[in-house]
């Protein structure tokens, strides 16, 4: 993982453009400012492409990790920027902070929950 990764990603109501410096972003704020709508758009495009009203900018795949799958999901992910909600019942886990240590991803973490697991750059944080 080398160099900056810019993402675009809008609909005909929101854009939100986000650069990723480390490969693991953490992205936080308050109740209404717009986290899980950044997920449920990506979810959108990365299910339905185009038709999903979403326009998706990034270099590489983008994808939302969920579910009771996600060590297998992610062990197949490669090269790839990850999003994770703070919904999630294996982001706080230490099997997750240990699945993404040498992995080739970039991750993007929603969450206002500290992640003391999870090495991460206080650079790293960005508020939304």
């Amino acid at each position: 993982m080398k160099g900056k990764i810019k993402i675009t990603i809008k609909n005909k109501h929101i854009t939100f453009q986000i650069v990723l410096d480390r490969n693991i972003t953490i992205l936080t704020g308050d109740s209404g400012t717009g986290k899980t709508k950044l997920i449920n758009m990506v979810r959108s495009f990365a299910e339905l492409g185009k038709s999903s009203g979403v326009t998706l900018n990034c270099e590489k795949p983008c994808i939302v990790l969920a579910g009771r799958n996600w060590d297998y999901e992610l062990g197949q992910t490669h090269n790839s920027v990850v999003f994770v909600e703070e919904s999630t019942s294996f982001l706080n886990t230490y099997d997750f902070a240990k699945a993404i240590q040498d992995s080739d991803n970039y991750y993007v973490l929603v969450t206002r929950e500290p992640l003391p697991q999870i090495p991460y750059s206080i650079d790293s944080v960005k508020f939304i």
